[in-house]
Parts: structure tokens; sequence; C-alpha cells
């Protein structure tokens, strides 16, 4: 909260994000009861001082599998959740199904089907982008960092497609 106050008056910003990085492909290195006890009050009193500064727009980072603290975080004021990994199972359109337009989506453009070119990429896209654009609430990018195995070539294609898909 120290360094909270802190930021708050040395730079304005609208979103906050708690780097969590707290689950693997079988799920989170902790579970709800531990995560009611240990953390969300103090994760209850970030969001609250947020939200009185006007920060409305909270968001958790966390690869793997973490669908189970989803409504934990969402009791505590979380409101978006990325990057959605494909390979822990994070659908995008089962958890837009579950938690509705309350939680933001972000990611979930599996990073393993842009490195198989263009017929992949097209099917990912197609996929996705639609249903969840229409919905709102979503921001499509990948569901981690740009593996290795992905050309330049296949990047730009899938850039220029997403935005294509996007109407721009």
């Amino acid at each position: 909260l120290a360094l909270i106050e802190r930021a708050l008056q040395d730079a304005p910003f609208d979103m906050f994000n708690f780097f969590e990085d707290c689950a693997g492909k079988g799920g989170p290195l902790f579970g709800p009861e531990l995560f009611r006890k240990f953390f969300m009050k103090p994760y209850k009193r970030i969001i609250e001082r947020l939200n009185r500064a006007g920060i409305k727009s909270i968001w958790v980072d966390s690869d793997g599998d973490c669908e189970v603290l989803l409504p934990l975080w969402m009791e505590a004021g979380v409101n978006a959740s990325w990057p959605l990994e494909q390979a822990s199972g994070m659908d995008p359109l089962r958890l837009r199904r579950r938690f509705g337009k309350d939680l933001v989506l972000a990611g979930g453009i599996d990073k393993r089907e842009i490195a198989k070119g263009r017929e992949a990429i097209d099917r990912e896209l197609r996929a996705k982008l639609p249903p969840l654009l229409d919905q709102g609430g979503y921001i499509p990018f990948l569901d981690h960092a740009i593996p290795p195995d992905v050309s330049y070539a296949d990047f730009q294609y899938y850039i220029d497609r997403k935005l294509e898909l996007m109407g721009r």
C-alpha cells in the first residue's frame, strides 16, 4: 500500500495489474481456501485504495490454469484476467460463458497455433475473435510471449488477419 501511495502521487495511471503467475498446467499452486485465508483481505485493501483513487481496471496476470481462483479474485475486486494460457485449458469462450462480461478477458490466442502456419492461424482466429469481439470485454492477443518457432512472416500474417477480423 505504501508503494501504491507513492505511485499515485508520482504518476497518473488508470489500471493496476497483479502479476501472480501462481498456476501451472495442473492448476494453482494454492487453492481457494488458502487464497481466502491469506490473500483476500490484502487484495481487498489494495483494490479498495485503488478504487478510491478512481482506478477501476484491476487485472491479474497468471499463467497456467487459474480458473478456480477467478471467482475469488473477482470477489476481491479484480475485473480482468490474462493471458489465458491455452496449453493449460484457459479457454476464453468457456470463461466468457461462465463469468459473462463481469470479467474482461485478454489473450487466449494459442501461441502454438501461430507457429503452425497460415491455415492454423486462420482457424484459431476465426474460432475466437468473432464471438468474443461481438460480445465485448475481450482484448485479443497471444496467450504468452511469441515462441521462437514462429516465423516473422507468420507473425505478420497473424497481426494482419487479426486486424482484419477486428474490422481495421
